[in-house]
């Protein structure tokens, strides 16, 4: 009898922290601060904002994250990181949902891995940045990066005679979108919306400079 006992307890063990554990992968993690947005992205973590968040640094992505903006923005001023570095073939998936990333520097970097832009606005101002060999850009698409958006809004505005760009596409990345808006513009300057050395694939989009 004890030896019946103890098996149907640790079958029932097994089976409770089997629930947990399936439970807690499903749920998203509620972000509402900076802290807790590093958080999710050091972890991993599928996160959904509650809020609007105003950042003071960029984050390394380095294993696979999901975010949803869920209607909110994140801004970022007073810092010249890149918001989201992504490396380590991880992917970064941004569900827009209405929502929108605001920035006074670039916001995406992918030096190993991909990002995918699903909905959503991505703008940058900046003022008097960039030259004219080396434009100033939202996103930059390494050897082995790739970019996916859908249904999203890039733009960058400089205002004061900069050099700036929506994507740079380097030799070995890939950047497809579908269904994306891509706009620059420069008081005194100049624009470029896309300039790649890998390869591009547009499907109904509209780009303007």
């Amino acid at each position: 009898m004890r030896r019946l006992f103890i098996y149907t307890l640790l079958i029932l063990n097994t089976i409770a922290c089997s629930n947990i554990n399936t439970t807690d992968s499903t749920q998203p993690f509620t972000v509402s601060t900076e802290a807790e947005l590093e958080q999710a992205i050091f972890q991993g973590e599928n996160s959904i904002l509650a809020n609007d968040i105003a950042l003071t640094k960029g984050f390394v992505v380095s294993q696979d994250a999901t975010l949803d903006l869920n209607g909110n923005k994140i801004s970022a001023t007073g810092s010249n990181d890149i918001l989201f570095n992504i490396t380590n073939n991880a992917q970064l998936t941004i569900k827009g949902n209405n929502g929108s990333i605001e920035s006074e520097s670039s916001i995406f970097s992918i030096e190993n891995g991909l990002c995918i832009i699903d909905g959503g606005e991505y703008s940058t101002i900046t003022n008097n940045v960039g030259t004219k060999s080396e434009p100033y850009f939202i996103v930059y698409i390494k050897e082995r990066g790739l970019l996916q958006t859908d249904n999203a809004t890039l733009r960058i505005e400089d205002n004061n005679g900069g050099f700036v760009g929506a994507i740079l596409v380097n030799e070995g990345g890939q950047f497809i979108g579908n269904k994306t808006d891509i706009t620059t513009s420069s008081k005194l300057g100049i624009t470029n919306s896309i300039t790649s050395y890998g390869e591009v694939t547009l499907t109904e989009c509209n780009i303007v400079a």
